[in-house]
């Protein structure tokens, strides 16, 4: 019996030390800076603990998000991600957060812009090299993302591109491009075989990007999602 409290002790200890870490990390930064936010060496190597801590963090996100403390739930958005780098569907779920359910609260347009941004960067961040169902996942997301908010249909999505050709420097050609790829985690090989396909392509806009990353999916996404698939790549 004593072992059985000492061993429910102990996890409580380290669910509490990872917790205190977290607050830390939140604390010493200004909620205002859009910088990323690197998880402490101490929690990356707590093995299952991870999950129990993430678990914590989701209920405490739907906390945030009912106080409409949209910042910190950004930053335990990443937290999330970061602590769950395997998990596309917590990416997805707190992304989508961020894009669609934060965009119609928030009273500014710029902000609104601020939150959708961060929903792109939270899916990117989750990509890996790996040609994988994760990846499919995520890269079907950003495409519908792209779609459904930058596709230049409203005054606000214009809006949106104008802030984001701003963020990313975009420029008309592939070529001038390279660094935004890079930092989109775009492949420049698979790029060029869709200008083959469809064309050179102006990259200030939303469709290449959305064809890019449904290309990206359609290998391994679903075969429920191959319909959307071939409607994306249009």
């Amino acid at each position: 019996m004593r072992n059985i409290r000492k061993t429910i002790l102990l996890i409580l200890l380290v669910i509490a030390v990872g917790l205190s870490c977290i607050v830390a990390e939140l604390n010493s930064k200004k909620l205002a800076d859009n910088s990323s936010m690197n998880i402490s060496p101490l929690l990356l190597t707590m093995g299952g603990f991870r999950n129990i801590i993430s678990d914590i963090m989701m209920v405490r996100l739907q906390y945030l998000i009912e106080d409409n403390d949209f910042l910190e739930v950004q930053y335990f958005s990443k937290l999330v991600n970061e602590l769950n780098p395997d998990s596309p569907k917590l990416t997805i779920f707190n992304a989508w957060n961020l894009a669609y359910n934060i965009t119609i609260v928030v009273p500014d347009q710029e902000t609104r812009w601020y939150f959708l941004n961060s929903a792109i960067e939270l899916l990117t961040s989750g990509l890996t090299d790996e040609n994988s169902k994760k990846n499919a996942e995520l890269h079907y997301e950003l495409a519908t993302l792209y779609l459904n908010k930058l596709s230049n249909v409203s005054a606000e999505e214009t809006f949106y591109i104008d802030l984001w050709n701003k963020e990313y420097d975009l420029k008309k050609n592939a070529m001038d491009n390279l660094q935004t790829f890079e930092k989109l985690k775009m492949n420049f090989d698979i790029i060029k075989k869709l200008e083959d396909i469809y064309g050179p392509q102006d990259w200030r806009t939303s469709p290449p990007y959305i064809r890019y990353n449904a290309f990206m999916a359609k290998e391994k996404i679903g075969e429920n999602w191959q319909h959307n698939i071939k409607i994306l790549l249009k």
